[in-house]
């Protein structure tokens, strides 16, 4: 890896010192600016953190990840080296070589929210530009902040949570000194950072601002938003810290805790609240409630539900309750969710309608306390379907599927090697669906996100098994250029030098977290890791890509493959296929910041979420997105300690 280099501070050129008279007294120095004096070029307007930043440095350049402007340098160096004579009269301040403000100009304040600044460096130039006169803090929240929430996303490719939360809080205080009202949106803004890095101070002052700025309640899309965002961060925090105390956050949920409380909470704005709460997305709260251990909101979030449901209800009704039922067996409460499975069937007609297709069904059958009362409580048409449902599992697992029309069971990957009859693998090696990559992906699927290293020990076999495989997957690019992506499975094809792997042929080795493959990345920005942007990932193999052909019929006749630089892995937090840059697909590498020896290929992203092509059905992860921008400015990488794996 490379070292990192850091940039020297250019000083400005020390001042002559003037010999004092030793017997008079010290008279003062006054600063002479002639402003127009040798300026043939307009004046360029240093921002205050410019002007400070050449005082201190002598470059307007930020010290990392920053560019020089060359003009501006060089007249704050003539201003600043114009000769100091003494006994001068008093300068006129800074203020008076500067516009006092560009004036309200909609058209550039709203070009820029949408679409020229990329990070917060950005934002603060342009903030202090543009906002800096009565009405400008208005404008800036137009459209119910919509604008500045499309900002504010494009900076987390980034810039961490936790600093993105702090320029929320200097916009409240800069549109306060202008005497612009803020809007309740700025502070629904503030919440859902707050909850992105889970501070409790941050979420207790937007929530109290948005009170003050006029309560109503949220709509449920936001809801959803806030909900989601807090809890993804409450299950990648106990990731790595199985001790972290939740309880003054989730205080700040439901209310209460202790004397200090505030009183305002989270679950009086959300659109579940209340007896006229809505039940829309409900399955997305009940998660927290039972992180909060808050019975009363939550039984009264139930029985609003339950009263929804009737045998004529819709099926998303239905899957929203069944969603519930997840977050209590997530939550080792099975008792809760056979009682209200009990009070489903009873509203339903004593039948389950649809749980034959819930996504999660089999999470749901692995309690034994779930599966001795599902056959009475589905009734017989519908615990056929579930049965029908998990051979078809069971067959996806093993490889294979079943032709009706013929009446037997061949390969997913090759229809014409029938199955039936024949053993799953032979003694000359010949299998029928024994080398489909279906069986690798549904292992991963059911099994990548659970804390037991047994689990994740059978996805690192298959891995073995399916090394020299090829499965064709597809990425988000941009340009003009399309690719063929290839991803190549092998068992943590990435090692770090401070915990080298034994060789695969040693089976007595028992797991480690470095043996399957764990590792985690973090966002690096200004040389500091942020403590709240991290991925906690299982290595699956690599990347390889070439130009796609304009014409399908020549593809043969492409060039070889190519590493991208991307390893593939899956997010046991998120749920979903990612491709990561590291900048090799597989060897032994430092642990720290990814090499910047090689660039990412033109048009992809460092980290972005794999399709699976052909025939592997990939369901929709529960976050659509990575927790780390795509093209961030660094990431760490090492071994993820993930304290919370069971061995």
């Amino acid at each position: 890896m490379s070292r990192c280099s850091y940039s020297h501070l250019r000083l400005l050129p020390k001042r002559p010192l003037v010999q004092r008279a030793a017997s008079s007294q010290p008279p003062l120095r006054h600063v002479s600016v002639n402003h127009h004096a040798k300026r043939k070029t307009p004046f360029l307007e240093p921002t205050p953190s410019q002007l400070l930043r050449f005082a201190l440095t002598g470059t307007t350049q930020p010290v990392q990840n920053g560019t020089r402007n060359p003009e501006l340098d060089q007249q704050l160096q003539d201003l600043f080296l114009e000769e100091w004579p003494f006994n001068s009269a008093p300068p006129p301040s800074w203020g008076s070589f500067l516009q006092k403000g560009t004036g309200l100009n909609p058209k550039v304040l709203l070009k820029g929210l949408r679409h020229d600044v990329r990070s917060l460096r950005h934002l603060q130039t342009f903030l202090e530009r543009n906002v800096n006169v009565a009405g400008s803090g208005a404008l800036l929240q137009t459209e119910s902040c919509k604008p500045l929430a499309q900002t504010l996303e494009r900076c987390e490719r980034f810039d961490s949570y936790r600093d993105i939360l702090t320029a929320i809080n200097g916009i409240i205080a800069r549109i306060k000194r202008l005497r612009d009202p803020v809007n309740s949106e700025l502070y629904v803004l503030g919440m859902r950072y707050a909850c992105s890095c889970l501070s409790v101070p941050a979420l207790k002052y937007h929530l109290e601002g948005y009170h003050k700025a006029g309560f109503r309640k949220l709509d449920t899309e936001t809801s959803v938003v806030l909900i989601k965002s807090l809890l993804s961060s409450l299950h990648s925090m106990q990731s790595e810290d199985p001790g972290f105390n939740t309880s003054p956050i989730l205080d700040l949920v439901i209310g209460g805790g202790s004397e200090q409380a505030s009183q305002y909470n989270l679950h009086d704005i959300l659109c579940w609240a209340g007896p006229e709460g809505s039940i829309e997305s409900i399955d997305e709260y009940v998660p927290l409630l039972m992180m909060q251990r808050s019975d009363a909101s939550l039984h009264s979030v139930w029985n609003r539900l339950l009263l929804a449901i009737s045998p004529a209800s819709s099926s998303r009704t239905f899957q929203s309750a069944y969603a519930c039922m997840m977050a209590m067996i997530d939550t080792a409460k099975p008792e809760t969710a056979v009682k209200y499975l009990r009070q489903i069937s009873k509203r339903a007609g004593n039948t389950l309608p649809g749980i034959s297709q819930f996504e999660k069904l089999g999470v749901l059958l692995s309690d034994t306390k779930i599966c001795e009362v599902l056959p009475d409580l589905a009734g017989e048409k519908e615990y056929l379907n579930v049965l029908d449902n998990q051979l078809g599992y069971l067959e996806k697992r093993l490889g294979i599927n079943w032709q009706p029309e013929k009446s037997l069971h061949a390969s997913v990957s090759d229809p014409d090697c029938i199955a039936t009859g024949q053993s799953l693998i032979t003694i000359d090696g010949d299998s029928a669906g024994f080398d489909s990559s279906s069986r690798l992906v549904s292992e991963i699927q059911v099994l990548g996100c659970s804390r037991s290293s047994m689990d994740l020990g059978r996805i690192a076999y298959l891995l073995d098994e399916h090394e020299g495989s090829e499965i064709p997957v597809s990425l988000p690019t941009s340009g003009h250029t399309s690719y063929e992506f290839v991803w190549l499975p092998q068992r943590s094809p990435i090692e770090f030098s401070n915990c080298l792997l034994p060789g695969k042929t040693d089976m007595s080795a028992p797991w480690s977290n470095a043996t399957l493959g764990l590792i985690q990345a973090k966002l690096v920005r200004d040389g500091v890791v942020a403590s709240d942007r991290s991925l906690h990932l299982m290595q699956l193999g690599y990347l390889v890509m070439r130009t796609a052909p304009q014409d399908k019929a020549v593809s043969e006749k492409q060039g070889a493959w190519q590493e991208s630089g991307h390893i593939v892995a899956w997010d046991r937090t998120g749920g979903q296929f990612l491709a990561v840059f590291i900048g090799q697909g597989y060897g032994v590498v430092d642990p720290g910041l990814r090499s910047q020896s090689r660039q990412i290929p033109s048009g992809l992203g460092a980290i972005a979420r794999i399709t699976l092509s052909g025939d592997i059905d990939t369901p929709s992860p529960a976050n659509s997105a990575p927790s780390l921008g795509a093209n961030s400015a660094g990431y760490h990488f090492d071994v993820d300690p993930s304290p919370d794996l069971v061995f």
